[in-house]
């Protein structure tokens, strides 16, 4: 499925994510996907807003960042150029099991593949620039 849509106005995007959360059981892995400047952060950012967590920001030197919602824990990882080996290596598996919604950014199609094959709830979103939108590609595992 895709949605086209403004990064300013991501209602539409968000409805889905949370549609996608109440049918699954938690810990749910969402993968996102795109190129550098494609609003990755800015999603998790809105999802946080819509969920009264704290606002997001990048993981990018930290790896990993943890915001309370009022439901449920949304995780904010960015695995931007590491190896599903280091990812193990760094204790990544175990906060993944952890119960809540977990954003992955540059979540690699091997990631997919193991988390799958250990029974997560996964959800790839890839995004690409679309003149001044955005296109919203959602595939489930």
């Amino acid at each position: 499925m895709s949605i086209v849509a403004h990064l300013a106005h991501l209602t539409p995007i968000l409805d889905r994510l949370d549609g996608w959360v109440r049918c699954h059981t938690l810990p749910i892995v969402i993968l996102l996907q795109g190129e550098l400047g494609s609003g990755k952060t800015t999603l998790v950012q809105r999802f946080c807003q819509a969920h009264r967590a704290p606002q997001a920001t990048s993981p990018t030197f930290s790896v990993m960042h943890t915001y309370p919602a009022e439901d449920f824990c949304i995780y904010h990882y960015d695995f931007y150029l590491k190896e599903i080996h280091e990812l193990l290596e760094m204790g990544v598996l175990e906060s993944l099991e952890c119960k809540g919604v977990h954003f992955v950014e540059w979540g690699s199609d091997a990631l997919k593949e193991m988390l799958i094959k250990l029974g997560f709830s996964v959800l790839t979103l890839e995004l690409q620039a679309h003149q001044e939108a955005r296109i919203y590609r959602f595939s489930d595992g």
